[in-house]
């Protein structure tokens, strides 16, 4: 709406070599995303949600720490909308 971002900490300390699976998961009311992380819950952002506009997704590596390259492979990428 504003263009501002919500951010959530979902504590998880990454290891190399290992898959993950994220899930997120937004209401129909579009004012709560819920985080999965393999399956397991991991946190929400109630904040700056698309109220009039269609949502879309995006992927993205934000990397804070060191100075070693990262990548990111999405082998799937699925997208519901509920009315």
């Amino acid at each position: 709406n504003a263009g501002s971002e919500s951010t959530a900490d979902l504590g998880t300390t990454v290891a190399t070599n290992t898959n993950y699976v994220l899930t997120v998961r937004i209401n129909k009311a579009r004012d709560e995303a819920y985080f999965y992380i393999n399956g397991a819950y991991a946190g929400r952002v109630t904040g700056n949600m698309p109220s009039a506009t269609d949502a879309g997704m995006r992927v993205g590596i934000f990397k804070s720490v060191g100075t070693t390259s990262r990548a990111a492979e999405v082998a799937s990428l699925q997208f519901f909308t509920v009315y």
